[in-house]
C-alpha cells in the first residue's frame, strides 16, 4: 500500500497543535524510511511481524499510523515510544542503514517528550488531539468513560449492566390541551461490586399519588413493579421514609455477577404536561428528564410521543455538569457554560412500537405493548427517539420543544431519579453530577 505524504495543516507557530503536527510528520517520514529499507514492500502486518520478530498488533498499528495523511492522526494512532524502539532494534539486527535508524530514534525521542512533557501522559495527549481530530473523539471518550465506570463502580460498590428508561407521551382524553405520560424503568444486572455496602435502587420524591399503568393508586414502588419482567424470585426492596421522600434499597448482602438482579416498574401520570404555550409567550424547551444513582454499563433513554404531538420536530440533546450549582435546564442560558461537549446523539426510531426494539432489553416491546393496552393507546401512532450511552456513571436528562401560542408549555424540572409525579419533583443523587436533556421547540397551533 502506498503511503500518503502527511498533509500540511493550518495552525499557529509554537502552539501545542503545531508541536504535535511536527512530531507526527517527523515520525511518519523517519519510520516510513526504515520500513522502506526492509524487504517485502508493500508490507503486511503478518509478514512484517514475522520478519521483525514482534507482535502482529504492533506492526498493524505502525503500518496504520504511517499510512495516515494527517499529522495529528499519525500521532494518535502511533504505537508508544517503547514499542517503536523494539521495532527499531529489530530493524537494526536486519542491517538497516544506521543513518535511517538514527533519524527514527530521534523522532521517537521527540515523541516521548511530547507525551511526557507537553501533554503529561499518553491519555492526556489523545484527549488533546481529539479536540482537533473528530475521528479520535469517540474512541477517546469511550476509553475515558470505561475508566470512570470501573472507578465509580469500585468506589460506590454497586454497578448494573443496563438501565433503560422510556417516556410515553400521549394526548389526554380527559385533560384538554394536555398530554398523559407513562414512564417505564428497567434495571438489568444490578449487583454489589464489593460486600458490606447498602445498594440503592431508587428514590421517589412526589407530592401527588403514584398510579400504576392501569390508573390504580400504588403505595410506593412495590405496587409499580412489573413482576413478569423482574428476576425470579422477586428481589426484595427495603423502604425508608424521609418526609415526602421514599428511598428504596436492595435487601441481602450477596456480591458479584451471580447475585445480579433485574427490576422493572412503570407509572402513569394523567395530564402530566401542557401541550401549548400562552399567546405571545416566547418558545420554550419542554423536557423529559431522568437521573441514575448507580454506575451503568449501558444506558438507553427512549422518548416516545404521539405523532400529533410536536409535529415536524426532532428533539435535541443537552448534557450538563450539574455540580455545584444543582439542576440545569435548557431554558436557563446562565447554565450554557455547564454544557458538556460529548459525542452523544439522538437516534430517530421511526413510527410504531415494532421499531422500538432494544437488543439489551429483550422484554422491551412486550412492556410497551402492555402499557399501551392498559391505557388504550395506539402504539403504532407513537414515534420514537433514543439516546444510547455506554459506560455511564452519572445522570443525564432529556427535553423536547414544541410550538403553540394558546397555552404555556410547562417545563419539567429536574426529575427524581426514575419516578416523576407532581409539580415539586427534585433531582436525584445521580443527577447532582450530570444531567441529560432531549428538547423540542415550543410551537403554535
Amino acid at each position: 500500500m502506498t503511503r500518503k505524504a502527511p498533509s500540511p495543516r493550518v495552525s499557529r507557530p509554537g502552539t501545542m497543535e503545531t508541536r504535535i503536527e511536527e512530531v507526527g510528520q517527523d515520525l511518519s517520514r523517519a519510520l516510513a524510511n526504515v520500513l522502506g529499507a526492509l524487504p517485502g514492500t508493500p508490507h503486511r502486518p503478518g509478514s512484517l511481524a514475522r520478519w521483525l520478530g514482534v507482535n502482529i498488533v504492533l506492526t498493524s498499528r505502525l503500518l496504520k499510523a504511517t499510512q495516515q495523511s494527517d499529522p495529528l492522526a499519525i500521532v494518535h494512532t502511533m504505537p508508544g515510544p517503547e514499542p517503536l524502539r523494539r521495532i527499531l532494534r529489530s530493524a537494526e539486527r536486519k542491517k538497516v542503514d544506521p543513518a535511517l535508524l538514527r533519524e527514527a530514534r530521534e523522532a521517537v525521542e521527540r515523541f516521548e517528550r511530547l507525551i511526557g512533557v507537553d501533554a503529561g501522559d499518553r491519555s492526556a495527549l489523545d484527549a488533546i488531539i481529539s479536540g482537533w481530530l473528530p475521528d479520535a473523539r469517540e474512541k477517546v471518550e469511550l476509553i475515558a468513560k470505561q475508566s470512570v465506570f470501573r472507578g465509580m463502580s469500585q468506589l460506590l460498590g454497586t454497578a448494573c449492566e443496563l438501565e433503560h428508561y422510556t417516556y410515553l407521551h400521549y394526548p389526554s382524553a380527559e385533560h384538554a390541551g394536555r398530554a398523559d405520560q407513562a414512564f417505564i424503568s428497567v434495571t438489568r444486572g444490578l449487583r454489589r461490586v464489593r460486600p458490606g455496602l447498602t445498594m440503592k435502587y431508587d428514590t421517589i420524591h412526589t407530592t401527588t399519588p403514584l398510579l400504576t399503568v392501569t390508573g390504580q393508586p400504588a403505595e410506593g414502588i412495590h405496587g409499580l413493579l412489573l413482576e413478569e419482567f423482574c428476576s425470579k424470585p422477586l428481589p426484595q426492596l427495603e423502604l425508608e421514609r424521609f418526609g415526602d421522600r421514599m428511598q428504596y434499597t436492595l435487601s441481602g448482602d450477596e456480591v458479584g455477577p451471580l447475585s445480579a438482579v433485574h427490576l422493572a416498574h412503570a407509572t402513569y401520570m394523567p395530564g402530566r404536561k401542557e401541550l401549548y404555550r400562552a399567546p405571545g409567550e416566547p418558545p420554550r424547551k419542554v423536557t423529559f428528564g431522568l437521573g441514575t444513582a448507580n454506575p451503568t454499563r449501558i444506558l438507553i433513554f427512549d422518548v416516545l410521543v404521539h405523532q400529533d404531538i410536536y409535529p415536524g420536530q426532532d428533539p435535541s440533546l443537552h448534557l450538563y455538569r450539574a455540580m455545584p450549582y444543582g439542576a440545569a435546564s435548557p431554558n436557563d442560558p446562565s447554565r450554557d457554560v455547564d454544557r458538556l461537549d460529548l459525542v452523544q446523539s439522538i437516534q430517530p426510531l421511526g413510527l410504531g412500537i415494532a421499531k422500538f426494539r432494544a437488543a439489551e432489553n429483550p422484554g422491551h416491546l412486550d412492556m410497551l405493548r402492555y402499557v399501551c393496552e392498559q391505557r388504550g393507546w395506539d402504539g403504532d401512532a407513537l414515534r420514537g427517539y433514543r439516546c444510547r450511552i455506554e459506560n455511564r456513571s452519572t445522570a443525564r436528562r432529556s427535553s423536547w420543544r414544541s410550538i403553540s401560542p394558546r397555552r404555556r408549555v410547562e417545563t419539567l424540572r429536574p426529575a427524581e431519579r426514575r419516578l416523576t409525579s407532581g409539580p415539586r419533583d427534585t433531582p436525584s443523587d445521580g443527577q447532582k453530577a450530570r444531567e441529560n436533556f432531549v428538547s423540542f421547540d415550543s410551537a403554535r397551533r
